[in-house]
């Protein structure tokens, strides 16, 4: 995942109406939810490590059975895009950690326009407004 860089005149957080409070406790969830993130990324890779052959004791990896092989291989298709996505999940919330230190949370990366408090509330780690976002999307 690329970091997101600013296409705008350059803002700050004032801009966006948001007091020193409210950065304290959007920090504050935003560190919460990247340690239950990483925690949830551990659990998968733990999970992942069980379940190998080596580490049921089997001598070779081939399920006896095909009806087998395809459930393990979705099993693990599955757990890997789960780890992949809350990787990417633990990235966008350093970043929002980062503009929050540069002073430049709550406005959109993309327009420079402030990012509503709905919003911010819903997906703290959101780096654009919900326009430029769907844009982003199409």
């Amino acid at each position: 995942m690329r970091k997101t860089k600013p296409r705008h005149k350059a803002r700050k957080t004032e801009d966006a109406g948001l007091t020193r409070q409210d950065l304290d406790r959007f920090r504050a969830l935003l560190i919460e939810q990247r340690k239950d993130f990483q925690q949830r990324i551990e659990r998968l890779r733990d999970r992942a490590n069980e379940e190998s052959p080596e580490a049921r004791g089997e001598l070779s990896s081939v399920p006896l059975h095909l009806a087998d092989l395809a459930s393990e291989s979705f099993e693990q298709e599955k757990e890997l895009a789960m780890s992949e996505r809350d990787s990417a999940a633990a990235v966008e919330i350093d970043e929002a950690l980062e503009r929050i230190e540069e002073g430049t949370y709550g406005l959109c990366v993309r327009c420079g326009k402030p990012i509503t408090r709905e919003r911010l509330r819903t997906l703290p780690r959101a780096a654009r407004c919900l326009r430029c976002q769907s844009q982003e999307e199409k």
